[in-house]
């Protein structure tokens, strides 16, 4: 069996596309002044489905943590205990605080290694920094804030 290189990811509440009320896990790391935000499916091959939502979550996350979308990178993380942790990069192209174009690619294990490798060991759980300052200000949970 394979180690899963983000166990411990939290659930969040989101919007699809077509309105509907779904539910991801997403991992927040700070690394060097920027956030890198791991995305992974709860229900694979359904309309929640990353890959048809991307924007729609990718928007609602940078909302929900107040993010710079200059300074945040979005993963889509894929874990089976048979093949281990794969991994793909969402580059963004955006314009006036908005997603313009997108593109996808998935990292191979050499690529997933050089770059998200240090990031994983070596950065800080941003969504655990959230959840303090909401709890600090009487904020308690991740639907306390908007999406």
């Amino acid at each position: 069996m394979r180690i899963d290189l983000l166990p411990d990811m939290q659930t969040e509440s989101l919007l699809c596309r077509s309105g509907g009320q779904v539910e991801i896990f997403v991992e927040n790391i700070q690394y060097q002044g920027r956030h890198h935000i791991f995305l992974r499916e709860q229900h694979r091959f359904s309309e929640s489905s990353i890959a048809s939502n991307a924007m729609t979550f990718v928007e609602q996350l940078l909302r929900r943590y107040q993010l710079e979308p200059k300074q945040s990178h979005f993963y889509r993380y894929v874990y089976t205990p048979t093949v281990g942790a794969l991994f793909g990069c969402f580059s963004i192209d955006w314009q006036s605080g908005s997603a313009a174009s997108y593109s996808f690619k998935m990292l191979n294990q050499l690529e997933a290694q050089q770059q998200l490798e240090p990031i994983i060991k070596l950065g800080q759980r941003a969504l655990e920094n959230i959840e303090i300052a909401r709890e600090a200000t009487g904020l308690v949970g991740f639907g306390a804030v908007p999406a």
